[in-house]
C-alpha cells in the first residue's frame, strides 16, 4: 500500500487509497501528489504555528472543469475535505496550505485559459450603456490571450 504523508479526518487508509487512485483516473498519476516527499512544495508555513497543524492529505491539479467535477464527486463520496488555490498560493502570504491538516489542495493552476466569454451576460454586468467599452476591453483580452497561449 502506498505512503500517505497525512489521511483526511475521517478517512481510513484504505478509502484514501481507494480515492488516490480515482483521481489518478480523473488527471493522470502525473497530476496526483500524495507522498511525503512530492508535497513539499506546498507546505511551507508562512506563519507562526507548526507545519503539522496544516499538513495537507494531498494535492490533485485538473486540468478542465470536467476534471474539477469528477475530483469533486470522488472528494464527496469518500469525505475528503478539499482547499482549492489557484496559482498555488493563498492569503497573500506565500502559502498553499489548507487551513486544517489533512485537506486536499485542490491546486487549479492547469485552469488557466478563458474558454468562452458570454457577452450578453457581461452586458448586464457592465450595464447597457458600457457595451462599446465592454468591446473594447473584450478585445485588448483576446490580443493579449492570444499572445500569452503562443508564448
Amino acid at each position: 500500500m502506498e505512503r500517505f504523508a497525512v489521511l483526511p479526518p475521517g478517512v481510513s487508509a484504505g478509502e484514501f487509497a481507494r480515492a488516490v487512485a480515482e483521481f489518478r483516473a480523473c488527471v493522470g498519476a502525473g497530476h496526483v501528489y500524495v507522498t511525503p516527499e512530492q508535497l513539499v512544495p506546498w507546505t511551507q508555513v508562512m506563519l507562526p504555528f507548526e507545519d503539522e497543524a496544516f499538513a495537507p492529505a494531498g494535492v490533485v491539479s485538473p486540468a478542465s472543469v470536467e476534471e474539477l467535477q469528477r475530483l469533486l464527486a470522488v472528494c464527496n463520496r469518500y469525505r475528503v475535505p478539499v482547499w482549492p488555490v489557484s496559482t498555488g498560493r493563498n492569503f497573500g502570504y506565500g502559502s498553499a496550505l489548507p487551513a486544517t491538516r489533512g485537506q486536499v489542495i485542490l491546486d487549479l493552476k492547469r485552469l488557466n485559459r478563458i474558454l468562452e466569454t458570454l457577452e450578453a451576460d457581461v452586458r448586464e454586468r457592465v450595464g447597457a450603456r458600457d457595451v462599446k467599452g465592454f468591446h473594447a476591453v473584450m478585445g485588448a483580452v483576446e490580443e493579449v490571450t492570444r499572445v500569452r497561449l503562443r508564448g
